[in-house]
């Protein structure tokens, strides 16, 4: 089953698909994802808040619920049924989607592809929009005994150690500590002996679009990753690092992590190191 689907194919799958727009802002970002959706969104669709996928006690903005019962019932009131072809997307292309999709394939779900240049594709092809909240839905999706792949505090610090390695979304300039993070309090710099593939670099600028699987590859292997080797994902908060994911599955099916904590959760750890030498 492909991961990624084309506006086209996207179209012709009407309606019998659930679209669910997955889309997420930075908190620099003047924009609200919501009331974007309600003003054009891909006809039926459902808007997602990731942020109901979140565990509302963890001290960092993004760590996903370690309930499978908790994340279950949250994608079948968005009306994800066990026999639903899923297709996610975003409002900037490929950006935040990637985390929908990784949680739907995480908790077993067979059927779930993400939107190949999101709304921008849909647009440029003149398709139909609606306005409006999308008509509600339940479904009837069960995880199972599923096994959610995320990567501990821990395991990140071991990861050197054990031959695991840890690539970072993020810019460069984050990665380098030159650029600002865009939350409070936070500033750049990266993992020790992580390694920086920042995931735009994986899009065409033209069109968001996944590049071909063949430029993927040399964009990965340009930054010395070795698909065939353990890595974890990370990037500032837990969400763009799932695009990496999605370009790794692409061409490979690699034994990949997603650090959900990522920078925030480090720069944390190093913070309480210092607080407590």
């Amino acid at each position: 089953m492909p991961h990624l689907i084309s506006a086209e194919a996207a179209f012709a799958h009407q309606p019998s698909s659930l679209f669910l727009d997955a889309s997420a802002y930075l908190p620099t970002e003047p924009h609200s994802a919501k009331e974007i959706f309600l003003n054009e969104h891909l006809p039926g669709a459902q808007f997602c808040d990731l942020s109901r996928f979140c565990d509302a006690s963890a001290a960092f903005p993004h760590k996903l619920s370690r309930s499978v019962d908790q994340l279950g019932e949250t994608l079948r009131h968005l009306g994800v049924s066990s026999g639903s072809t899923v297709i996610v997307y975003d409002q900037m292309g490929i950006r935040s989607a990637p985390r929908l999709w990784w949680i739907l394939k995480a908790l077993g779900h067979p059927d779930v592809r993400v939107l190949n240049g999101g709304l921008p594709a849909w647009k440029r092809k003149g398709y139909p929009l609606e306005q409006g909240e999308g008509a509600a839905r339940s479904g009837d999706f069960s995880p199972g005994a599923a096994v959610l792949k995320l990567a501990s505090l821990e395991e990140v610090k071991q990861a050197s150690a054990q031959q695991v390695q840890v690539v970072d979304a993020r810019s460069s300039d984050r990665f380098e500590g030159k650029g600002a993070e865009p939350r409070p309090g936070m500033v750049g710099g990266h993992i020790p002996q992580s390694i920086n593939l920042p995931y735009e670099r994986l899009l065409d600028s033209a069109t968001g679009e996944m590049l071909p699987d063949s430029a993927l590859r040399k964009q990965i292997e340009q930054q010395g990753i070795d698909l065939e080797k353990p890595l974890i994902a990370t990037c500032g908060s837990g969400v763009s690092a799932c695009a990496l994911l999605l370009a790794f599955s692409q061409i490979a099916e690699p034994d990949a992590k997603l650090f959900d904590g990522s920078w925030i959760e480090w720069q944390a750890s190093l913070n309480q190191n210092e607080a407590s030498a």
